[in-house]
């Protein structure tokens, strides 16, 4: 370790650091627009996956809905199905 007066070393030291941030000075204005550019991406994504889930809820709740109909048809049916039998059984005795 050098030999020298209390201040020589603080000058020392002082100039090393200057030397430092002046290295490493220009990661800061880079790491700040790389955050901005993160943030803007994210925006971008968020954006994206809300529009393809809407597209997806849309075509999900057509679905639903046609599926219900195509059910509520056909539970329509089998509820009329027992009347229907009961005719054709009462129509084939009656022809006895």
């Amino acid at each position: 370790m050098p030999v020298g007066t209390l201040e020589d070393r603080v000058t020392s030291l002082e100039r090393r650091m200057s030397e430092l941030e002046g290295q490493v000075g220009f990661l800061i204005p880079l790491d700040r627009q790389i955050h901005l550019d993160l943030l803007g991406f994210k925006d971008d994504v968020d954006q994206s996956f809300e529009a393809l889930d809407r597209k997806f809820t849309q075509k999900f709740d057509h679905l639903d809905a046609k599926f219900t109909r195509k059910f509520d048809q056909l539970d329509a049916k089998v509820d009329a199905m027992p009347r229907a039998v009961a005719e054709i059984v009462t129509g084939l005795v009656a022809k006895k």
